[in-house]
């Protein structure tokens, strides 16, 4: 659906994605690598090591990522009293989102055995920053924006199990 929304809206999305500046390095290279590999290839061990099991892993291991993005509270941080509320709402849903993500990265590296799946994923997220579900309707063709993200959200949770079937990973 994104995909759909950016190329029929503003022309291909990924001229406008990749600017070769140290942010672009940070967000979509190295955060995403670091992350992967302290919360899923290092954590993920560690819990399955102290006796979680892999489902438990998949719900427990991602919450300290989540808890990792709350640092950016201090970003939206404005003087006085009044903007809390203001401040934590998105902080929350941050919390939220980036949990979810990294259920769905654990679950690619654990089933698949393969960080690279999960790196890769969370690189594209980074990306893409989260879905302007709000913009669908002021989009030029909603209705093929819409039948986009259905469809891909329907893909989604068919494909998910087929494709980090552990039997197409084996040597990797």
């Amino acid at each position: 659906g994104p995909l759909v929304a950016e190329e029929c809206w503003r022309g291909a999305w990924w001229r406008g994605n990749f600017p070769l500046d140290l942010m672009w390095l940070r967000n979509v290279v190295v955060c995403p690598f670091t992350e992967e590999w302290v919360f899923r290839c290092c954590v993920s061990p560690i819990l399955i090591a102290s006796g979680f099991s892999v489902t438990t892993t998949i719900f427990v291991g991602p919450l300290f990522f989540g808890a990792a993005h709350l640092h950016h509270v201090l970003q939206q941080y404005p003087n006085g009293a009044k903007a809390m509320l203001r401040m934590v709402v998105p902080v929350v849903f941050q919390f939220c989102y980036t949990t979810l993500f990294g259920w769905f990265a654990a679950t690619v590296l654990l089933r698949s055995g393969c960080a690279l799946g999960a790196y890769l994923a969370h690189a594209f997220c980074n990306t893409m920053g989260f879905p302007d579900f709000g913009g669908i309707m002021e989009h030029h063709r909603p209705i093929l924006v819409s039948c986009c993200y259905v469809t891909g959200l329907v893909l989604f949770g068919v494909l998910l199990m087929p494709a980090t079937d552990p039997a197409l990973f084996e040597g990797w």
